[in-house]
């Protein structure tokens, strides 16, 4: 009887959560988008291996913790921090916790209004960690394919369906796999926290290996 009983509540739940957050578009990743995908035990690893003194930008920084672990382990030329900071208190910590650097510059606004501002290829990196929904990374993610450089990644958090603790759902991994399809994308590396809170690097396929 317990076990119906279980089934019933996980069906309700189910039932529950399709109409609170519908399905999003299944985009099949192919070989290719793969294949050169290394494997890393966390995202500071993936920080030791992101290019050095370059211009990047990270969007969604809320404290800036993440921030100031880029500038240790990237020394970027130029970091440009977007966020929407819906406190002043918040602001104000994330300014405390990054510091002084003279190579870091605040932008209170939404990301993919500071991606459209900034010229085509002048950024080498971008992180993004915002809202996680489907519609917001799928922008964020062709905003950036034009602001970064050709030879340039675009990387970002939470590359995952949900997030278990509130259970919201998520849609950067739906976002982040039809990119790669449409826009011709490679994994470079991904993540594997315990935690399921993944990091991705994507870079541009090279037009030698297009096909």
């Amino acid at each position: 009887m317990l076990i119906i009983f279980k089934k019933f509540l996980f069906q309700l739940v189910q039932w529950v959560w399709s109409k609170q957050y519908p399905k999003h578009p299944l985009m099949p990743l192919e070989p290719h988008h793969v294949a050169h995908c290394k494997v890393l035990a966390n995202r500071k690893e993936l920080l030791k291996l992101l290019p050095k003194n370059a211009v990047i930008a990270e969007l969604g920084v809320e404290n800036g913790i993440f921030s100031t672990d880029i500038i240790n382990w990237c020394t970027p030329a130029k970091l440009h921090l977007v966020d929407l900071w819906p406190t002043e208190s918040i602001q104000k910590r994330c300014r405390e916790n990054v510091g002084t650097e003279a190579a870091v510059e605040f932008h209170k606004m939404n990301s993919i209004d500071f991606l459209a501002s900034q010229p085509e290829n002048s950024l080498d990196m971008v992180y993004i960690d915002t809202d996680h929904t489907y519609n917001t990374t799928k922008l964020e993610l062709e905003a950036a394919a034009v602001a970064v450089k050709p030879s340039g990644l675009i990387c970002g958090h939470d590359y995952t369906s949900i997030a278990y603790a509130g259970l919201r759902r998520y849609g950067v991994v739906e976002a982040v796999n039809t990119f790669c399809v449409e826009y011709n994308y490679e994994f470079l590396y991904l993540t594997s926290e315990t935690n399921r809170h993944i990091s991705f690097a994507l870079k541009k396929r090279d037009a030698e290996r297009v096909g």
